[in-house]
This record gives structure tokens, C-alpha cells and sequence, in this order.
């Protein structure tokens, strides 16, 4: 009978040892998931952030493709807005502007307006003009 009291005090230590082991493993386990959890916060703020970045780059990017684009239709030798412009400098009127360049009545008092040849103004109309007399 002492044989098996040892044998269940022995079978009983067994268990508690085991358990004991399972016991700091688990509390190890539960260490590295809040380790985890933790890196996985700072990743996901992160990715937030760079979420963010990335929008404002990608608004940045279509911008400037914008810019390019405008630019590269503008800056054409076969513009019709360029060549209309050219044709204002070299002093021809609205009606060959529109035919010419396919460009709308207003277009085409636009560029003359800002481009066209205009009459030298003498020097007392300038001055005039500034005083405010006619």
C-alpha cells in the first residue's frame, strides 16, 4: 500500500511538474501575442499612414501628369491656339484667324486682343490716356 501511496504522490508531482511547464509556456505564449498584437498595432498604424501618403502622392502625380499634358499640347509646333497667335503677331484680322484655325469668333478676339498688332499710340495719347483727358 505504500508502494502505490508513493507511486500517486509520484504520479500526482508528474502532473504538477507537467502542468507547471504548460503553465510558463502558456504565459510565454501570451508574452509573444501581445508582442504581436503590439507590432501588429504600430504596423497597421503605419500602413494608415502610408495609406495617407500615398493618396496625397497619387494626387500629386495627376497633377503633374496634368501639367505635362497641358503643357505638351500648348507647347506643340501645330497647336492651332500657337500658330493663331503667331498669325495675330504677324497682323492678320478675326475672320482669317477662324478660318484659318478653326477657332470661335470669341477665341479669336481673344488672341488679337492680347496678341494682335495694334496701332503705335503716340507718346501725349499715352499720356493722356494715363491722366484720364481725352
Amino acid at each position: 500500500m505504500n508502494g502505490l501511496i508513493i507511486v500517486c504522490i509520484g504520479l500526482i508531482a508528474m502532473v504538477g511538474v507537467i502542468c507547471t511547464v504548460m503553465y510558463s509556456r502558456l504565459m510565454g505564449f501570451q508574452s509573444q501575442v501581445r508582442s504581436q498584437r503590439e507590432q501588429l498595432d504600430r504596423i497597421e498604424i503605419s500602413l494608415h499612414a502610408m495609406l495617407e501618403m500615398q493618396s496625397v502622392m497619387q494626387k500629386k502625380v495627376n497633377q503633374l501628369a496634368t501639367d505635362a499634358h497641358q503643357r505638351e499640347v500648348y507647347q506643340g509646333t501645330d497647336d492651332r491656339h500657337q500658330l493663331a497667335i503667331k498669325d495675330a503677331k504677324s497682323g492678320c484680322d478675326m475672320a482669317t484667324l477662324v478660318q484659318r484655325h478653326g477657332l470661335s469668333s470669341d477665341e479669336a478676339a481673344l488672341i488679337l486682343a492680347l496678341h494682335g498688332r495694334s496701332e503705335p499710340e503716340t507718346e501725349a495719347e499715352s499720356l493722356s490716356a494715363w491722366a484720364g483727358s481725352d
